[in-house]
């Protein structure tokens, strides 16, 4: 289904939003060291969440992914002077 999808990485959890709506949220083991961001697609036939299984191969598009780095903001003045702060190297740009 069409949506926005967002995870907010904090030190001691991270919590997943559909359409900013809280979905899960994961208080255990959070790990704090930097890590990848991976895009997938999967079916394990649940019917309340996956739709499964699926009567041909899944498909995946993805529009954009948009990330902030240290910021709780999604302004943009914001966002640029946290990669400032940050000094150099950064990860601003992607």
């Amino acid at each position: 289904t069409p949506g926005v999808h967002r995870f907010d990485w904090l030190p001691k959890q991270t919590m997943f939003y559909y359409n900013d709506e809280q979905t899960s949220n994961i208080g255990v083991a959070v790990s704090g060291t930097p890590s990848n961001v991976l895009l997938n697609v999967w079916s394990d036939g649940d019917p309340g969440w996956t739709k499964g299984p699926p009567k041909s191969d899944a498909i995946a598009t993805v529009q954009y992914v948009r990330m902030y780095f240290n910021s709780t903001s999604l302004v943009e003045a914001a966002f640029s002077a946290s990669c400032k702060a940050a000094g150099s190297p950064a990860a601003c740009s992607i």
